[in-house]
């Protein structure tokens, strides 16, 4: 857990605006539930407009200032991360067959579908039934 001091409204608009703007980061409303306070409260926290550092303003610092820090921490694949992996695991003894076989299901998955390969609404409701 990330220790705040009392400085915290500071960084919380800024925080707040990194966390909010990543494209798989949560929304207001997710944050609000975790810090227990109101969506709107988030908003006015956003917006800079919070003056004092109340109970439910340290709830909230403390909940975005843990998504902020974990959203640093995680690593984004490169290249070179993707070619150091695959070279550690065929090294590990790894089986390359499969290696290419689990990244053709991966290609699959990502693909786009055409409209001829999507299912018909028929079909999606016999899968639900089932």
């Amino acid at each position: 857990m990330v220790k705040m001091k009392d400085g915290t409204l500071r960084n919380l608009s800024a925080h707040l605006d990194f966390v909010l703007s990543a494209s798989d980061g949560p929304t207001q409303s997710e944050i609000a539930g975790k810090a227990r306070v109101d969506q709107s409260f988030v908003s006015r926290a956003l917006s800079g407009k919070l003056v004092r550092l109340t109970k439910k303003a340290r709830r909230l610092a403390q909940v975005v200032s843990n998504i902020y820090a974990n959203m640093q921490n995680r690593k984004t694949a490169t290249p070179t991360t993707i070619g150091d992996a695959v070279r550690s695991y065929l090294a590990s003894g790894g089986d390359p067959d499969l290696l290419i076989e689990q990244m053709d299901v991966l290609r699959r998955a990502v693909r786009p579908l055409r409209r001829s390969e999507m299912p018909s609404l028929d079909e999606i409701r016999a899968v639900e039934k089932s």
